[in-house]
């Protein structure tokens, strides 16, 4: 969904992050402030070992990424003239990009093609966050910053839902430093019910990810791309 360009979210950190719970009156109470002693290379749910580690450095060769157990892809890459944003996208099970359950999507904020002017992670979040102001049909639920472990630098996280007629979408979220540029990753999942049962919905769905130990909120904390991207980038014509 293109939508998700402009108006994305991110809800949960856990492990090398602070741990927080969204609960139904849209409140977050911080429950815990935790520290791994290293790094896990796998995760187990539902008797399923999952190995995460290539998530930390996506690259441009990954056609399909595993992700909270569930397949996405195949890649489509584009880059987008209005924003000046390299997008990768990645649907759940090939259903393309139009109107996809799920999606995964990666936003790539580079130095003379998405601005010249100086900017950063936390200039990129702000900027996201304020978009919300514009739309009615949109809310920021909560924003929050928490310290890379692998980059030691900040990484920002902007809570969202979208409702509409019928339909929503709750948005995740990590915007991070990369290189000299910045990126996205982007979790979107599309909701159908009455108006008045949808944001009910999609509180109940993130009160139940949090506490799965594959769920989205822990597995979007450990993405990362690959420094390949810009030579990926640097390769491919962009139009004008």
């Amino acid at each position: 969904m293109y939508f998700i360009c402009g108006l994305v979210a991110v809800l949960f950190l856990i492990g090398s992050y602070s741990y927080y719970l969204i609960v139904r009156n849209n409140e977050l109470i911080r429950l815990a402030e935790t520290k791994k002693s290293e790094p896990e290379k796998k995760i187990s749910e539902n008797n399923v070992d999952v190995d995460d580690k290539l998530l930390n450095k996506i690259m441009p060769d990954d056609q399909n990424l595993y992700f909270a157990g569930k397949d996405f892809g195949p890649q489509q890459v584009e880059y987008t003239n209005d924003t000046g944003v390299w997008n990768s996208y990645y649907t759940l099970n090939e259903q393309g990009i139009e109107n996809p359950d799920e999606e995964l999507m990666l936003n790539f904020y580079l130095k003379g093609a998405w601005t010249n002017e100086a900017f950063t992670a936390q200039s990129v979040a702000r900027l996201i966050a304020d978009s919300y102001e514009d739309n009615p049909s949109a809310k920021v639920i909560k924003q929050f910053t928490a310290l890379d472990d692998r980059t030691k630098l900040s990484d920002y996280f902007i809570v969202s839902n979208t409702i509409y007629d019928g339909y929503a979408y709750v948005y995740m979220i990590k915007i991070s430093s990369f290189e000299n540029n910045v990126f996205s990753v982007i979790y979107s999942k599309k909701f159908t019910n009455d108006n008045i049962n949808l944001e009910n919905d999609i509180n109940n769905w993130i009160i139940n990810d949090v506490n799965l130990l594959g769920g989205v909120s822990r597995s979007i904390a450990d993405i990362g791309v690959d420094s390949s991207w810009l030579d990926y980038f640097a390769n491919h014509e962009q139009q004008p």
